[in-house]
């Protein structure tokens, strides 16, 4: 219940013990079958409040209630006791208590169990859901695998028959160009076939000690041409001493030379991109962030959807083999826009806990 429904009932409670104890002093003692209906209907606002608000609403109400009751026999009856028996009603106000707790803490069992039963259904929920995904992935990796396959060898003929073309036209013939632009459109293809088959048959990591930041560095290394070219400044704020842990360097380097490309292509313009590492309990958090265009709101929860691409000429596989990869290790990937919009953020997260831990020398 909200604030304003909450605010609601509590007034609707009070107004309720308010009606019952002015009808109790207005009404004279010498009435005493009108006063045992206005003793009983005090249970209505304390078994009601002990249903909304629990063990310590119905307990709170139905002290209020036994005060004003009490308040009601010591004004209005006292006088009256040496020819009138109050000890049911004094009891009454006993029996206030009792109701009130025990509806309330019935009450709040009762609350308990549905959460847990609406936190066992979002699990029943999100485990059926993830079956399905696992399963229109696997029917999607067997159909790209299948079309890989296909492709692959027609594919190792064509290359072939360039190579003894190109051995047939050298580098000043006019037509040359034409076997240029062969080969580099059967390399785009052979990197699509790859591609296809790396998301269809995703292989095991081959765990062994590295470091991190030794895999960031390389990445770097290898991007950093293509971002000079582009105009990308670097911010590096790497985690020290780095820790040791096993990973596959070669599967989290296409990661992060996915997302590095991936954050350099969204700054056309150039721009900056910043790598970060840190320590977090048993895990390695990396962030790579950059100062582009970002990501459209509605293709947010797209992104590592297999073939879901806006960059011309890709296959869309990239960012889903870079969770795939991640997940294998153990870890999560998450890709957002910045806090401030000034780009967008991607972050890996990675357990060390099979780590053989050493300290950076």
């Amino acid at each position: 219940m909200d604030r304003f429904g909450d605010r609601k009932t509590i007034i609707g409670i009070l107004m309720c013990i308010a009606i019952i104890s002015m009808l109790h002093f207005i009404t004279p003692v010498e009435s005493p079958q009108y006063h045992d209906v206005y003793d009983r209907l005090y249970y209505i606002p304390i078994i009601f409040s002990a249903f909304f608000f629990g063990l310590r609403g119905g307990a709170a109400v139905a002290a209020g209630c036994g005060m004003v009751f009490l308040l009601h026999l010591l004004l209005q009856w006292q006088s009256h006791a040496h020819h009138v028996d109050l000890t049911g009603r004094y009891l009454e106000i006993l029996m206030y208590l009792v109701v009130g707790a025990l509806t309330g803490a019935l009450s709040d069992l009762g609350r308990k169990q549905r959460r847990r039963a609406e936190g066992a259904y979002e699990k029943l929920l999100d485990s059926f859901e993830k079956a399905k995904e696992s399963d229109r992935l696997a029917a999607i990796g067997t159909l790209a695998a299948g079309v890989a396959h296909e492709i692959r060898n027609p594919l190792g003929g064509i290359k072939g028959a360039v190579e003894i073309l190109a051995g047939e036209f050298g580098m000043e013939h006019p037509k040359r160009r034409f076997v240029d632009i062969l080969n580099k459109e059967i390399l785009r293809m052979e990197r699509i076939v790859g591609e296809f088959l790396d998301f269809s048959r995703p292989q095991e990591p081959c765990l062994a000690p590295d470091r991190i930041n030794n895999v960031l560095k390389s990445v770097l290394d290898l991007s950093s041409k293509n971002l000079r070219k582009n105009n990308v400044r670097l911010k590096i704020d790497l985690c020290e001493p780095d820790t040791t842990f096993n990973m596959d360097s070669n599967q989290l380097r296409q990661v992060f030379l996915n997302l590095v490309l991936n954050g350099m292509d969204s700054m056309p313009g150039g721009g900056e991109l910043s790598i970060t590492t840190r320590r977090r309990g048993a895990e390695i958090e990396i962030d790579i962030t950059d100062t582009g265009c970002g990501i459209n709101p509605d293709d947010e929860e797209k992104i590592f959807e297999p073939f879901f691409t806006k960059k011309q000429g890709g296959t869309g596989l990239g960012l889903p083999i870079c969770r795939q990869i991640v997940e294998r290790h153990g870890g999560r990937i998450t890709i957002r826009n910045r806090s401030d919009a000034q780009g967008a953020a991607a972050m890996v997260v990675l357990p060390i806990r099979c780590a053989e831990e050493s300290e950076a020398v």
